[in-house]
Order: structure tokens, then sequence, then C-alpha cells
């Protein structure tokens, strides 16, 4: 388990970029969009050294919750052969980011987020599912941005059956 921590300090603990999915989406600014890029070059070139320092039975499963969750998506979309899998909880990646071809990945959100509002992260997911995406989209009960029990226990053991997975195949 190797949990790598965002550069930029702010807002109670440790961010991937220092503009945020809002900016992205309500702006799309070039600058946003290149800090997005630039933090998924630099977990790329992470799990590249990472595995080859420590290699195991499989590819890694990438993991995460909000800017956490969106530095998952990217991988998944940007690097998708470095991965086995992605699972990303309460994130979101908006169309600037786009890409066909990625790692299979599950998106889990909070249906009363409103950091990362519930309905983008919703149509964000239906809309690379219907262009053929590897997505699978868990809409769950929150009263916010926080993470439940509930998304929890779902998010361990999607964690999980990827494990087995690579396990399995050894």
């Amino acid at each position: 388990l190797v949990l790598p921590q965002g550069a930029y300090e702010g807002g109670g603990g440790f961010k991937w970029w220092e503009r945020g999915l809002h900016d992205i989406v309500e702006h799309g600014r070039p600058e946003d969009i290149a800090q997005w890029y630039a933090a998924s070059s630099r977990l790329s070139e992470f799990i590249r050294q990472i595995t080859r320092c420590r290699p195991t039975l499989g590819k890694p499963i990438v993991t995460g919750s909000s800017q956490g969750g969106e530095a998952t998506l990217l991988v998944a979309t940007q690097h998708r052969k470095q991965i086995h899998a992605a699972v990303a909880v309460n994130g979101d990646m908006p169309d600037p980011f786009w890409r066909r071809k990625i790692a299979p990945t599950v998106m889990i959100n909070g249906t009363g987020d409103d950091v990362v509002p519930f309905a983008w992260a919703k149509a964000h997911a239906e809309a690379w599912i219907a262009r053929g995406a590897p997505l699978v989209f868990w809409p769950m009960q929150s009263g916010g941005h926080a993470v439940t029990q509930a998304m929890s226990k779902a998010w361990l053991a999607e964690l999980g059956r990827h494990v087995e997975m690579i396990w399995q195949r050894g």
C-alpha cells in the first residue's frame, strides 16, 4: 500500500493542484487544465519508479477521495497502461481529460456531495459510459462530501475485488 501525498498544502490537507474542479468545469482555463496534466505526469512517473523498485504480482490499483479521486481518474485516463484499475471516491473527471480508452474504473460518489457536485460527477460518468469507457458509477447516499460508512465499505470491497483478481492471475 503506497499513499502519495499532494504537493499543495491548504484547506486542512494536501492537494494535487491549486485550481480545483469548479475552475475546470466553470472556466476551463488552459493554465488550470495544465496544472492537472502536470499532476498526472508526476503521478505517472511516481508509479513508474515505485513499480520498478517494488515489483509485485500485478500492476497497481490506484485510489483516492476528493482531489485524490480526481487524481485517480486522471491516472486512469492519461496513463491507463500503468495500472490494473482505478477506484475514485467523491471525485470527478470533466471533459477536457476524456479518453475513450481508460483503465477499468469505478466512481463512488455521494448523492449529497456539495464539494464535488453529484450531478456533475453523474453526468460526466454517464457520458464516459455512453462513449464506451470501462467505467462503473456507484451513487451512494450521503449528506455532504465526507465518506460515509457505506461508501467506505463499498470502496474497500471494490479494492479487495481487484486485489483478488490480481492474486488469482499471480
